[in-house]
């Protein structure tokens, strides 16, 4: 082989190994940094896509608690994210509340690497009422993107839903933040998500359930 030949050899040899090095990147990347990427079904607009199974929540005394759906995720198991209409109860039967869930997302760091976070929150119009079915509270969510800091270190614009000045509420309500806030609960852990005005971003807190 001549030295001309030689030399293109190698220049070849170098193209191939640095697309199959790019290549793999970039499949490193798809497969292994990014985990959970497609667990649920969503639209640009975060309507949940895929199937979800109604739920009845009682009372430890029988009394039915709420009705709503959980979503199911890709791989056909029930999760706790809520998703279309809820409807919460209090123990003599009167409704807490009455309203709809999406599912939003977010990328966030895991033990893993990159992974995709997805949590709750409250859209279209709400009710909440006293026990006595009188009304408390009712208006329409106002979506809109707020900043989140992830446990990357940096901070992801997420939407969610606050409450303005058109919602009508009882006089003794002076502030309405607390039916912004979303709970997400499952076995062991319960997750809260608001929007923490002061600071001018969204907080998500958890804590073990008490056994």
């Amino acid at each position: 082989m001549t030295g001309t030949n030689k030399t293109m050899s190698v220049f070849i040899l170098c193209i191939w190994l640095c697309a199959c090095s790019m290549q793999k990147r970039v499949k490193y990347h798809d497969d292994s940094v990014v985990f959970y990427r497609n667990l649920f079904k969503l639209s640009s607009d975060d309507r949940f896509k895929g199937k979800d199974s109604i739920v009845t929540i009682h009372f430890t005394d029988g009394k039915i608690k709420a009705i709503g759906r959980f979503a199911i995720d890709t791989k056909g198991e029930l999760s706790n994210l809520k998703t279309g209409k809820w409807i919460e109860y209090y123990e003599n039967g009167h409704v807490e509340s009455k309203g709809y869930y999406k599912i939003g997302k977010f990328i966030n760091c895991g033990p893993g690497g990159l992974e995709q976070e997805y949590y709750n929150y409250k859209y279209g119009d709400w009710g909440y009422y006293f026990a006595d079915g009188s009304a408390k509270a009712f208006g329409r969510y106002v979506i809109s993107k707020y900043p989140i800091k992830t446990t990357c270190g940096e901070s992801t614009l997420i939407n969610f839903g606050l409450t303005d000045d058109k919602w009508m509420h009882h006089t003794t309500f002076k502030s309405l933040e607390e039916f912004e806030v979303v709970t997400t609960k499952d076995e062991f852990y319960t997750d809260i998500l608001f929007y923490d005005r002061a600071k001018g971003r969204m907080v998500m807190s958890g804590h073990p359930n008490e056994k």
